[in-house]
């Protein structure tokens, strides 16, 4: 549907103002990132791997799945 698309632009210009905020605390730009490590399912959605790669000037990494990145950080986090 091409409702997912549009959707998915919507949450990642939301998820890139964030990123543009903290990015800007640290005193950084979205190209001095090293990695960006990708985590959930949906990031294996083409929309989003492009919104990724033209925010941050590279791909994400995909050494992981990124499925199995969620599962391992939900099995660190503290209760």
């Amino acid at each position: 549907s091409i409702l997912i698309p549009r959707a998915l632009t919507t949450l990642l210009q939301r998820s890139f103002s964030a990123c543009d905020a903290v990015l800007r605390q640290a005193g950084m730009k979205a190209n001095d990132v090293d990695v960006v490590l990708l985590a959930g399912g949906s990031t294996l959605l083409g929309v989003v791997q492009e919104g990724i790669a033209a925010y941050f000037g590279q791909r994400g990494a995909m050494g992981m799945d990124p499925t199995a990145v969620v599962a391992i950080g939900a099995s660190i986090a503290p209760m």
